[in-house]
């Protein structure tokens, strides 16, 4: 399934670089910071609504997201994001509070593939994050004999295909939203700020009554 859909996406880069003039410019970089939501944090936040218990209470932090693309032309770009969530239950023990947190660190290089037609203002994309994800658990009450200690609950290779949208509203930031499907998250929106070749390049006509030094015009 991974190899047919990055094939996919192999094949759109050689059907539209040709025909297609996107916001992307070679040396062009974009920094974003976005927050997102995750299936697993649905999942657990359904879970404990429906087996509360009273004392217990579930707090999900968004999936936050710090990313780095860079133009290799003026439809492809490769970067890396990396990733974080936690979730963490509380649960009321007497005067004290026991919490168990369970932490998801995900660490990816993505490629994208900029379908926008001759517009600065508007990327609209498709692309494919391959990357790594440690899912860590730590707990306010004792691990072999350790307080607060944190160990691995898994650790493995993920896959995410996604789709985007940045729009500028100035020439240098912008915001935009990803829908996704994989790990981390299926949806996220985000602030962005892109910098180097963002304008192209003027070549300015030299005047039909320029001549250089020391050559002879016909």
């Amino acid at each position: 399934m991974r190899k047919l859909v990055l094939l996919f996406f192999i094949l759109l880069y050689f059907i539209f670089s040709k025909n297609l003039f996107a916001q992307n410019r070679p040396g062009q970089q974009v920094i974003t910071v976005g927050a997102g939501s995750s299936v697993l944090g649905i999942a657990l936040r359904v879970a404990n609504t429906a087996l509360t218990v009273n004392g217990e209470q579930l707090s999900i932090t968004p999936m936050l997201s710090a990313g780095y693309d860079n133009a290799l032309d003026s439809v492809f770009s490769l970067g890396f994001i990396y990733s974080a969530q936690s979730f963490t239950l509380s649960r009321k023990n007497g005067n004290y509070t026991d919490k168990f947190s369970i932490i998801h660190n995900n660490f990816a290089i993505r490629s994208l593939l900029h379908l926008s037609k001759k517009s600065e203002k508007n990327d609209f994309y498709v692309g494919a994050r391959i990357g790594y994800s440690l899912f860590n658990f730590r707990s306010t009450l004792p691990v072999n004999n350790i307080p607060n200690e944190a160990f691995s609950l898994y650790s493995g290779y993920s896959f995410q295909a996604l789709m985007g949208y940045r729009g500028y509203l100035t020439e240098d930031i912008g915001i935009g939203f990803e829908f996704a499907f994989g790990r981390p998250y299926w949806s996220s929106i985000f602030l962005c700020y892109r910098f180097g070749q963002t304008k192209p390049t003027k070549i300015i006509p030299k005047s039909p009554n320029y001549t250089q030094p020391g050559i002879q015009y016909k």
